[in-house]
């Protein structure tokens, strides 16, 4: 497979990981709504019948709030610290993650720090309140 080939299989992939993220039945039609792209079009995509080009990518990116050039890269899966895989990471959960990076460099150093003891603070009150028994709150 060359490497024109491989781009139209990644994207085709991303797309489908995008219409799962959208709720299965129906999706081709949310997707249709929200991109302004044919819901048979983008059928043809999902089949492989039709190959994606570079201006229905970044509509669909921009549709979904993705950064330029996701739907260029694989996505399927996600490697965790041990490098073993974790869950699938949907197109919303990228775009957060991108939106936290984009946030995140555009902090001074010194700001870095503190919303760095603010997240841990958060996770750390989540994770007493998930441990409490049933009807106890705090």
């Amino acid at each position: 497979m060359n490497t024109m080939d491989s781009l139209k299989e990644v994207r085709r992939q991303n797309l489908n990981l995008i219409l799962s993220s959208l709720g299965g039945h129906g999706a081709q039609k949310k997707l249709s709504e929200k991109s302004g792209i044919y819901h048979t079009h983008i059928s043809n995509l999902r089949v492989g019948h039709k190959e994606m080009g570079e201006e229905i990518a970044r509509k669909i990116e921009g549709t979904m709030g993705l950064s330029s050039g996701w739907m260029d890269r694989p996505h399927s899966e996600v490697r965790d610290d041990q490098g073993t895989y974790a869950k699938t990471a949907t197109p919303e959960a990228l775009a957060m993650e991108q939106r936290l990076l984009t946030l995140w460099e555009q902090l001074p150093e010194v700001r870095r720090w503190i919303a760095l003891e603010m997240l841990e603070d958060m996770v750390a009150a989540t994770q007493i309140r998930s441990s409490l028994p049933m009807g106890v709150k705090n």
